[in-house]
């Protein structure tokens, strides 16, 4: 019985003697394997699975668009009309538009002058004159030579209004 133990056992290899060449190759395959897996785990990590930046293309421009400059607001300024006796009201705000900082900073201190000088041509303005759509662009003109006028740095370029409420 002990003959057939050991036909069913397959031959082992003889043991590796302390000082030959097989036992340090059976030492260095476990540090060949991580070194191995070190370097595929970077070389995934960095170049494969990292998405590759593209350069953002330039902002492109429309041939019809405008440059935005700065802006001067004038909020709240609310005016009985010529000839209304008090019964109705006008509700009016407005944006100017320039270019240039030191107007900015001119118009921010004459700011109470420049808020009379609206109101002051507003209340002239009578109600059908004002609800009169086709006068409106005469109006913005009208408004913004009397701004102007107050300003010695400059001139605003344009005038939007942002609020027009006639009640």
């Amino acid at each position: 019985m002990a003959d057939e133990a050991t036909e069913n056992q397959e031959p082992q290899p003889p043991a590796a003697k302390p000082g030959s060449s097989k036992g340090k190759l059976f030492l260095f395959i476990p540090v060949i394997l991580i070194a191995q897996a070190a370097i595929a785990y970077f070389l995934v990590g960095h170049f494969l699975a990292a998405e590759p930046e593209k350069p953002k293309p330039p902002p492109r421009k429309k041939p019809d668009a405008q440059s935005v400059g700065l802006f001067f607001e004038v909020k709240d300024v609310v005016v009985n009309p010529a000839g209304s006796l008090g019964r109705r009201y006008l509700v009016f705000e407005m944006g100017l538009e320039t270019d240039d900082p030191k107007l900015l900073e001119e118009a921010e201190a004459k700011n109470i002058w420049i808020r009379d000088a609206i109101i002051s041509l507003l209340v002239q303005k009578t109600s059908q004159e004002l609800l009169d759509i086709s006068k409106r662009e005469a109006l913005k003109q009208e408004l913004l030579e009397t701004v102007n006028r107050k300003l010695s740095q400059g001139e605003f370029k344009k005038l939007y209004i942002t609020k027009y409420i006639m009640q």
